[in-house]
């Protein structure tokens, strides 16, 4: 039987994974999406830099708000 090419699939893009977890309606914070990350195994520097610029904060809010809003009205 042969094996696969079985590789350790590569984690996203630290921004890239905080907009997706903003858009899944169960962060109501930016701060809660920055613990999810560092639960996830992002470097809590590296975090902590990205998600301190505020065009990033002020997009990831308004994404939280926009996907409880949306949850809230389907369930």
């Amino acid at each position: 039987m042969k094996r696969g090419n079985f590789r350790k699939t590569e984690p996203k893009p630290l921004v890239e994974r905080a907009y997706q977890l903003a858009r899944t309606g169960a962060f109501a914070t930016v701060s809660e999406i920055a613990n999810r990350l560092k639960r996830e195994g992002y470097p809590t520097t590296l975090v902590d830099v990205h998600l301190e610029e505020r065009a990033i904060r002020d997009d990831l809010a308004r994404l939280c708000r926009e996907a409880v809003r949306r949850l809230s009205r389907s369930g």
